[in-house]
């Protein structure tokens, strides 16, 4: 059975959304592990109290940009965000200081790298939902 021009439409529409909102979800992951990962670096500091709050603060910006970037694929609008948000994630993982090749050195990176392609892919699938145009295809078929 030939599946009918219309549906290749519906369904690129879908695959599109899908990627998007796995890209936020992938964003938001993301965030939330480096904000974990910033909160206990200035829990085990031996700085004053104020002096780690300030820092965790000042290196949260980072995460909640992505976060940020996260909920607008979320919502499919997210395009540039999330490519932002993808090349601050490049960013972090080039210029951080790798002390030793260690086991949790490779299952952070590997991780990273997970996390990094499904928001290229999220990004994408908002670049296609901009282009597609839903509701010329809605009315082709039901119409």
């Amino acid at each position: 059975m030939k599946t009918p021009i219309w549906a290749s439409r519906l369904s690129a529409h879908a695959k599109a959304a899908r990627a998007a909102k796995w890209g936020g979800i992938a964003c938001i992951l993301a965030a939330v592990r480096k904000i974990l990962a910033v909160a206990i670096m200035a829990a085990l500091s031996q700085k004053p109290w104020d002096h780690a709050v300030v820092w965790f603060i000042g290196a949260s910006t980072i995460p909640a940009f992505i976060a940020f970037a996260g909920v607008r694929l979320l919502h499919g609008r997210g395009r540039w965000s999330g490519c932002i948000a993808a090349l601050l994630i490049v960013l972090d993982v080039a210029t951080a200081d790798w002390p030793a090749v260690t086991v949790q050195l490779v299952t952070s990176v590997a991780v990273t790298a997970v996390l990094l392609l499904f928001i290229l892919n999220g990004a994408r699938g908002a670049f296609a939902l901009r282009h597609i145009d839903f509701q010329h295809s809605l009315r082709e078929t039901f119409d």
